[in-house]
């Protein structure tokens, strides 16, 4: 039996990733993302980040995939790959589990509060940053 073009449509629109999302440009360059999965309970959301450098570098573009997570209001690395102009991959490094490393997102401008308001709509307030710690230097005796 020959599938419906109706029914081939249906499965080629379900099998579209979900759209890029852009971020706003800062003087590093460009950056977009798209949303991969989410987990069941809607607190974990993994993503790929596409960004662009504004000055030339080796590489034209880099693809990270993060995890992020709303409840924890943390992002984890677990991959980044680079591409060339012609869009062939450079280098692919995935991050192997036991060197993971959540890590803390603030409220402050940028690439990690832009993605949490976007996935975590419902989540906790951004904490503030913390101050670095203020050297003090000793008297010498």
């Amino acid at each position: 039996m020959i599938p419906s073009l109706l029914s081939i449509l249906f499965l080629i629109q379900a099998a579209e990733p979900t759209p890029w999302k852009v971020l706003p440009a800062d003087e590093d360059g460009t950056a977009a993302y798209r949303l991969l999965d989410q987990n069941e309970a809607g607190d974990t959301r993994r993503l790929v980040m596409r960004v662009t450098p504004s000055q030339p570098r080796d590489w034209t573009t880099g693809e990270l995939v993060y995890e992020l997570s709303c409840r924890a209001r943390t992002i984890t690395i677990l991959s980044v790959r680079s591409l060339d102009a012609e869009g062939v991959e450079m280098q692919f490094v995935a991050v192997p589990d036991d060197r993971r490393r959540a890590e803390p997102m603030y409220a402050e401008p940028g690439m990690t509060s832009t993605l949490y308001s976007d996935l975590c709509p419902q989540g906790a307030p951004l904490d503030v940053r913390p101050p670095l710690p203020q050297i003090v230097p000793t008297p010498r005796r």
